[in-house]
């Protein structure tokens, strides 16, 4: 009686083995490839001379933080030497619930310092931006593609000085935003 229980045991193992080896797995789920979760694109600015990066990074589903931190360095007319060194953050929404690519919008700031010299004179100031942006980003085996516009308000704050004279200027005005960016996702 006990071989008769042993054989029956082994045989429902076989034939469970069996099922599972051709097929039985039918109603299971083929595990779907996940999206990128981080972002590292150039912008077209840089075909002006601007030296910056953007990464992007999920930080909830559906949700992504950009930082971009920008330097510029570059020689005006062949006499002033200028310098900026800024950075700037967007907070992305996600429509489709994928934080790396698709349609996106939210809240975006920058922070910039500037500086501008010659023989003569200095200028040096802060600036900022604030607005909102709409975009869309496409991921393709990882090449990205990252399309961006909106609207903001613009401050900037500027001194010159030359010798003993100084003089500060603010602005306040609302200024377009965009961007074309390509780059790589992972």
């Amino acid at each position: 009686m006990e071989i008769r229980y042993l054989r029956t045991v082994v045989a429902g193992l076989i034939v469970a083995a069996t099922i599972s080896i051709a097929g039985g797995n039918a109603g299971a789920t083929e595990a779907q490839p996940t999206a990128p979760t981080h972002s590292l694109t150039l912008p077209s600015s840089i075909a002006l001379g601007l030296v910056a990066v953007d990464y992007e990074t999920q930080v909830a589903p559906g949700r992504g933080l950009q930082v971009s931190p920008q330097l510029v360095l570059a020689k005006v007319d062949g006499q002033y030497t200028a310098g900026a060194v800024g950075v700037g953050l967007t907070y992305r929404f996600y429509f489709n619930g994928q934080t790396i690519k698709g349609w996106y919008a939210g809240p975006t700031a920058r922070l910039v310092y500037l500086r501008v010299a010659n023989d003569d004179v200095t200028a040096h100031g802060v600036g900022g931006q604030a607005g909102a942006v709409l975009g869309w980003k496409g991921v393709w085996g990882g090449f990205t593609f990252d399309w961006r516009a909106g609207y903001g308000v613009s401050y900037n704050m500027l001194t010159a000085s030359s010798g003993s004279f100084s003089a500060s200027q603010g602005t306040l005005s609302t200024v377009p935003m965009g961007d074309i960016s390509l780059g790589y996702s992972w």
